[in-house]
């Protein structure tokens, strides 16, 4: 009887792999600059005011973790990868659409702000 709640004990102990937790913190980092850079576009600018940089960093930043999220996630689905983690869940689907969204987003927020800057 002993060994049995050791066994149940050790299975509930299991680490998680490092390519999962790397994703979910990539995603949470770039989702609140997202949202960073959605509400730092509602904020009104002076007729003068052409510097770009702060919103470049956000973006830039928010490019670069979702995009290390989509390339974690590619990671993750691959079966060359798995080592044993067993098959990734719905829920990385479902995330994956949303971090493809917001990439997106984040590249067409991006070229607008370089075109801005060129035409000016």
């Amino acid at each position: 009887m002993l060994s049995a709640k050791r066994k149940v004990y050790a299975s509930a102990m299991e680490p998680v792999p490092l390519k999962r937790v790397l994703f979910w913190t990539a995603y949470a980092f770039g989702t609140l600059a997202f949202i960073f850079g959605l509400l730092l576009t509602q904020v009104p600018r002076g007729i003068h005011d052409k510097d770009f940089r702060l919103e470049v960093v956000i973006w830039g930043s928010c490019f670069c973790f979702l995009l290390i999220c989509l390339l974690l996630l590619r990671r993750i689905f691959s079966a060359r990868f798995r080592e044993g983690d067993g098959p990734a869940s719905g829920a990385y689907t479902l995330f994956g659409l949303l971090v493809g969204g917001e990439l997106f987003f984040c590249l067409y927020a991006l070229i607008s702000i370089v075109i801005e800057a060129v035409s000016h």
